[in-house]
């Protein structure tokens, strides 16, 4: 955190750039298409990594860090932040959504879903949107994750951080977002990665975890 105030963190080395050579198109307009994502895909890989699917078993219900029950890739298991201790409980606490979960691609369709949520709840909540409007994709997909993590009234309370960011002040929205609760005790680790691509509007040495070009 004392390197990023400082502004000492130093950007990862530019990627080399795949160029192919055509006669029906420019070759820059190929570059960037090779290098493109679409938001959603910058978001799926993000919580892919972030909140991740129980060791590959998405079905399987599992406790965050914080000791909540989830199962597929971030799913609350019920929608609500319930605390269990025991393999008993969080086994009860999912019961409902472990019978749904019949393979990978229900956990992976709840994932589509729940990004829909919160995009549209980034689109709609009059202070996360006027941040969301100024972001980048990048950006954007660190707006709706912070969304995803803790809810869109949770997000909502970062008011001095969502105001910095609707004023295109990065980094002091950067170093906003880790004088919180979340980036202090809750989610250091997270909040670390996720204030630097608010700040350079790049995934620094962390972009492959985030599986982005």
């Amino acid at each position: 955190m004392d390197l990023l105030k400082e502004g000492k963190l130093i950007k990862s080395k530019t990627k080399k750039v795949i160029k192919v050579e055509t006669d029906c198109a420019d070759s820059s307009d190929i570059t960037t298409l090779i290098n493109s994502q679409t938001l959603k895909e910058l978001v799926t890989g993000l919580l892919r990594f972030e909140e991740g699917d129980n060791k590959g078993n998405p079905c399987s219900p599992y406790n965050d860090i914080l000791g909540y029950a989830h199962i597929g890739i971030g799913r609350l298991c019920n929608g609500k932040k319930n605390i269990v201790k025991t393999q008993e409980q969080l086994n009860q606490e999912c019961a409902l959504l472990a019978a749904l979960c019949t393979d990978d691609s229900v956990a992976e369709q709840w994932l589509s879903d729940d990004i829909d949520e919160f995009i549209t709840c980034a689109e709609t909540t009059s202070n996360i949107k006027a941040a969301y409007d100024k972001a980048s994709d990048k950006r954007k997909a660190i707006i709706i994750s912070m969304a995803f993590q803790m809810g869109c009234s949770g997000l909502s309370s970062f008011v001095k951080t969502l105001q910095l960011m609707a004023e295109e002040k990065w980094e002091e929205a950067a170093i906003e977002m880790l004088d919180s609760k979340w980036a202090k005790s809750d989610s250091p680790k997270r909040a670390w990665r996720q204030s630097n691509v608010t700040k350079f509007d790049d995934c620094l040495d962390f972009c492959s975890d985030y599986h982005w070009n």
